[in-house]
């Protein structure tokens, strides 16, 4: 696993503490190029668990904008749910963008808590622990079209660590580094046989704005 520059200090002296004290988020780099974020541009980061549990898991902390303009009027959203991308897709209609499947933690943000420059956005729910030796998959996607204005934008260069509720990152005693499965962003393909496009990575390709 990569850490965004430098972060890689500030986890390897975190590593050798114990469980951490405050809420724990999934971030990422906020640096790099912007990715689109709508009904067929998802991004997601699948990570496993090690022998010991996450505790006080809270959310996902992003910088996000919207598209110009009106923009959307969608809401922008995040979950984690266990397992893998495909037990997302197995539950998502790329055609409407609406997830009817189940989530550890999840949380959306309105089209008008969003402005359109770049903003830190914490996605936070009611705290949660999880489980050890297990696989999550954490996603952000809207059900914004993804036509001209309609869409929005994640500060994303893909690698995937974890924060408090100020982006700063920590290190759980739940999670090793390296232990990221998948740190990608998708461009999921609507309609039938999706889930098996996804299984196979043909609907896991990066895209990048």
């Amino acid at each position: 696993m990569r850490f965004p520059i430098g972060l890689s200090a500030v986890v390897a002296t975190a590593i050798a503490g114990s469980a951490s004290a405050v809420n724990v988020y999934v971030a990422t780099g906020q640096s790099g190029a912007q990715t689109f974020i709508n009904r067929t541009d998802i991004s997601y980061w699948t990570f496993a668990t090690n022998a010991s549990a996450v505790s006080d898991f809270t959310g996902g902390y992003f910088h996000v904008k919207k598209g110009g303009g009106a923009g959307p009027s969608a809401n922008i959203n995040f979950a984690v749910i266990v397992g893998t991308y495909t037990d997302f897709t197995n539950n998502y209609n790329g055609t409407t963008g609406v997830y009817s499947g189940g989530s550890v933690i999840s949380d959306s943000k309105t089209a008008g808590a969003i402005t359109g420059s770049f903003t830190s956005q914490v996605f936070a729910g009611t705290p949660v622990t999880l489980a050890a030796n297990t696989t999550y998959t954490a996603v952000v996607w809207s059900a914004a079209t993804g036509t001209g204005n309609d869409t929005y934008y994640i500060k994303n260069n893909g690698d995937m660590f974890w924060s408090d509720s100020s982006g700063n990152a920590i290190a759980p005693s739940g999670y090793t580094p390296g232990q990221d499965l998948a740190t990608v962003t998708s461009s999921v393909v609507p309609g039938a046989g999706l889930a098996a496009l996804a299984g196979v990575g043909l609907a896991a390709r990066r895209r990048r704005r």
